[in-house]
């Protein structure tokens, strides 16, 4: 694995890169703003990891990662979700096996550090 995308709310930004820092020269790491410009970049280039918070995109969690695996089949994704996701939509993603890794916000460093580690050794 050698390229994370990191599309989060602005919210959680900091506290995601802060995250990663351990990874940094191991790892290319591109942040994006808006779920728009994500999308623009997954057409032009292959990426190994996506840290995708839910409230980025407008539209359906669950659309949207069909969209992002239909572009990037082997993308690997960990999604952050606040409490109040829609369950049913969360227990589809999770059947589907659309992401590797699921963490509810507020979340720890620990916790992420725990699903990297998950996804890297995938």
């Amino acid at each position: 694995m050698n390229t994370i995308s990191l599309c989060v709310h602005e919210d959680i930004m900091p506290s995601v890169k802060w995250l990663l820092t351990e990874f940094d020269s191991a790892f290319t790491i591109t942040s994006f703003r808006s779920f728009d410009s994500l999308e623009k970049a997954f057409k032009t280039k292959e990426w190994d990891l996506l840290i995708l918070d839910s409230t980025t995109s407008q539209e359906s969690i669950k659309d949207s990662l069909a969209r992002i695996k239909d572009q990037n089949p082997n993308l690997k994704i960990i999604l952050i979700i606040p409490p109040m996701a829609n369950k049913e939509e969360v227990i589809e993603i999770i059947q589907g096996k659309m992401v590797q890794g699921l963490v509810i916000k507020p979340f720890t460093g620990e916790v992420m550090s725990k699903y990297l580690e998950k996804v890297g050794k995938q």
